[in-house]
């Protein structure tokens, strides 16, 4: 979800606005117009591993990641492609596919998801991203129009639906999480509640892809204070890592968290449960994360991936964040 309301932002001063958006070395120095290569600088954070997280989970490393091009920012969904890459989708259509910086340098593209006449009537805030890795298609959760979009291998429009349960979810908290298990279900969570249990977020599972149709099972997804999800990814074993996001006073002001659950567990009308696997904020930077992506680490755990969305505002950052758990 991006943040509407930035009146407060206006009121920074520009100090501030210095101290939080450093400057780096760029690789080039013009505007990109959109459909071009777009190189962008990665700049390493300094970061501590945070105290309470558990024994199995271990901060990697952190870069901010920044770029001069018009279509750069707003990642609210991330996803690992082929050969070492991240791909991005931000709340206004675009998209950045680039190569981890934990691997070798190179540059990224940037583009805008085609559009598609089918979906004439939907927004381009894509909130949520799901892959499947044997055919490479991909499903965006589309928040405003409470729909999903399907791209094919190539990224091209392969569908759309918005189905008629999620009619009712609300326009600026709808689908903000969407994942494919490896079975073929699909979980999609919305970032709100219609106001009839503000204590969960509405919650569906479908047997299959949506877009091809069929009803989806109800259930809830129970919530902590004012903890929301954002994103998740699914584990090879089938359990599912869900990033969540708050609103607390600070600058920026956000927490977020990672949990994990077991949709072995799923219940129609009843509140899915999930643990806490570890809070980001306040021992790691405040940002608006938003996105997740996980993808197999050489010594048999896992590394998850968390993308921020700047709100394209000057005193938030494009961070991302590398993280190892061994999955216990």
């Amino acid at each position: 979800m991006r943040v509407r309301n930035r009146r407060w932002l206006r009121l920074i001063p520009l100090a501030l606005l210095a101290l939080l958006v450093a400057p780096g070395t760029w690789w080039r120095d013009q505007p990109l117009p959109p459909g071009e290569p777009a190189f962008f600088t990665v700049r390493s954070l300094q970061l501590q591993q945070p105290r309470d997280w558990p024994a199995g989970l271990r901060l990697v490393d952190g870069w901010v990641l920044s770029s001069r091009h018009p279509g750069f920012g707003g990642y609210s969904a991330l996803l690992p492609l082929p050969g070492g890459r991240l791909l991005a989708y931000s709340d206004r259509g675009d998209f950045l596919a680039f190569p981890s910086p934990a691997g070798p340098p190179g540059p990224g593209w940037i583009g805008q998801v085609p559009r598609d006449p089918a979906a004439f009537s939907m927004s381009w805030d894509f909130e949520a991203a799901t892959r499947d890795p044997r055919t490479g298609r991909r499903w965006l959760g589309v928040e405003g129009g409470n729909g999903i979009r399907r791209l094919d291998a190539q990224g091209r429009p392969d569908g759309v639906v918005q189905p008629r349960q999620m009619r009712h979810w609300p326009r600026n908290q709808g689908p903000e999480a969407l994942v494919r298990l490896p079975d073929g279900r699909f979980i999609v969570l919305a970032e709100g509640s219609p106001g009839r249990e503000p204590r969960t977020s509405e919650a569906l599972l479908f047997a299959s892809d949506p877009v091809e149709g069929g009803e989806g099972l109800r259930f809830r997804f129970p919530r902590r204070g004012r903890y929301r999800p954002t994103d998740m990814a699914v584990l090879p074993d089938g359990r599912v890592v869900i990033l969540q996001r708050s609103l607390t006073p600070g600058l920026p002001p956000f927490g977020a968290l990672l949990a994990v659950a077991d949709p072995a567990t799923i219940r129609q009308g009843e509140p899915w449960r999930w643990q806490e696997l570890a809070t980001l904020t306040p021992a790691l930077p405040r940002e608006n994360y938003e996105g997740l992506a996980i993808t197999p680490a050489a010594d048999g755990g896992y590394h998850l991936w968390v993308i921020s969305d700047d709100n394209q505002s000057p005193v938030q950052r494009t961070l991302l964040l590398q993280l190892h758990w061994t999955g216990r």
